[in-house]
């Protein structure tokens, strides 16, 4: 379970990240390597379709993400 401070936190890891820091998903793309999409987004489609909640946006990141993998 989550705590409620989980938005505070998320958020001030974000804050307090160096300015050049990126996301794995972007460094991934930038150096050419595969992205990590199935393990990231991937997974909240595949749960979300396990527990029967809807994931439009995740499933359209997935597909836009997959679209843009280096062939």
């Amino acid at each position: 379970m989550l705590g409620d401070d989980v938005i505070e936190r998320t958020i001030a890891t974000y804050r307090d990240a160096s300015a050049d820091s990126i996301n794995s998903l972007h460094a991934d793309r930038l150096a050419g390597r595969p992205m990590e999409v199935d393990a990231r987004n991937g997974a909240v489609v595949r749960f979300g379709k396990k527990h029967g909640i809807a994931t439009p946006l995740n499933k359209a990141v997935v597909a836009l993400l997959e679209a843009a993998q280096p062939p």
